[in-house]
């Protein structure tokens, strides 16, 4: 946060976050109608249980933001980066800083991309897993389809 007030960089990990949580917060607000007597009362009575959706949501988004820079969904709905150059000597964990304090969305409007995809990672709780659950079967047949070919 206080990069952020004092105008150095802006932490584009935080307003994933932020977004996500808004997000879940919504979404919890719009289910709220729908949950029993019983429910109601163990979110009346516990501030713990009524944050954890915003938190996990915010995580989530984070995971999306991941998801987003290692390119694992790609296309001209999700948002780009200017992410800073890899070290010939490898990565260390100055690069791992650099990285998330220097990578930004490419443009004005893959911040308004980011910034949405983040806030529906949040609004919608299976999004992400089945990003992930996708992903994992792509690679399952990628490494199945490479033994086959090996075996024959």
């Amino acid at each position: 946060m206080i990069p952020l007030l004092s105008g150095r960089f802006f932490f584009i990990s935080l307003v994933c976050f932020f977004a996500g949580a808004i997000g879940g917060a919504l979404s919890l607000q719009q289910r709220v109608h729908k949950i029993s007597g019983g429910e109601l009362n163990i979110l009346a009575n516990s501030w713990a249980t009524l944050l954890f959706v915003p938190i996990f949501s915010g995580v989530f988004a984070l995971i999306l933001y991941v998801i987003f820079l290692a390119n694992i969904v790609d296309g001209n709905l999700f948002p780009k980066f200017q992410i800073p150059s890899e070290p010939a000597a490898g990565i260390d964990s100055g690069y791992l800083i650099r990285l998330f304090s220097n990578t930004y969305p490419a443009s004005l409007q893959d911040v308004a991309r980011l910034i949405f995809w983040c806030f529906f990672a949040g609004l919608s709780e299976r999004f992400v897993p089945n990003i992930l659950g996708k992903a994992s079967k792509t690679d399952e047949e990628e490494n199945s389809d490479g033994k086959k070919e090996n075996a024959d």
